[in-house]
């Protein structure tokens, strides 16, 4: 009998723990659950000036572009097709999140594992990776001479 009392009271006195550290963690749990969930790390726009990027004054010459915050601190990918008209993609290879190459004719390539995109609408061409790389949308202003690139 006194061994079930015992064992009675070491269960009670684990439970007992369990609630006692369950309840401590509840006034915080909303706010870790919601940073983990959170994908916003940065601005979610912004605004780039032509005239900081030569290379963006001529069709068809892609450049880098970064600014600190923006696609999680990754650069984009920013090429002048036209105009007014740009393609922007993420340089954060889907597969591992190393940055990509820029664009070499027809394909952007990551040198870390070798997966192959498309430069014309960043899908996948081989693996490793097996999502597109991200899209961005671009206005030109041409007052301004400026590109503002959103999610």
């Amino acid at each position: 009998m006194a061994e079930e009392i015992k064992n009675n009271r070491r269960e009670f006195l684990k439970k007992s723990g369990m609630v006692v550290g369950f309840g401590l963690m509840l006034p915080v749990l909303p706010s870790f659950l919601s940073s983990c969930s959170s994908n916003s790390t940065g601005p979610t726009e912004i605004t780039v000036k032509i005239s900081d990027y030569p290379g963006l004054s001529v069709n068809g010459t892609p450049v880098f572009v970064s600014q600190s915050g923006f696609n999680s601190g990754s650069p984009v990918i920013v090429t002048r097709v036209s105009s007014s008209v740009f393609t922007i993609y993420s340089a954060k290879c889907t597969h591992e999140g190393a940055t990509v190459n820029l664009p070499s004719g027809s394909t952007i390539r990551c040198s870390q594992h070798g997966a192959v995109f498309s430069a014309a609408d960043g899908s996948v061409i081989s693996g490793p990776a097996n999502s597109p790389l991200q899209k961005f949308n671009g206005t030109y202003d041409s007052v301004n001479n400026t590109l503002l690139i959103s999610v």
